[in-house]
């Protein structure tokens, strides 16, 4: 997985997997390119070809609250 800035305000992070682990690196990675003045963010799930449901769900809540209709 990787996280960087693309220009000033839009960060990048590529999941390639979901790992045990995650959802917390996707948090850390988050925190750190706000830090950075990231305002937008590219979610890069290509290739991702699956793994912990668990952790998905954890991510995508932190778009879409539990209970948000799509």
């Amino acid at each position: 997985d990787s996280s960087y800035m693309l220009d000033e305000k839009t960060g990048y992070i590529k999941i390639n997997r979901f790992a045990a682990t995650t959802h917390q690196e996707f948090m850390e990675a988050s925190k750190e390119l706000k830090s950075q003045g990231m305002e937008r963010l590219i979610l890069d799930l290509r290739g991702n070809p699956g793994g912990y449901l668990g952790q998905a769900i954890a991510i995508a809540e932190e778009f879409f609250p539990r209970g948000t209709s799509l």
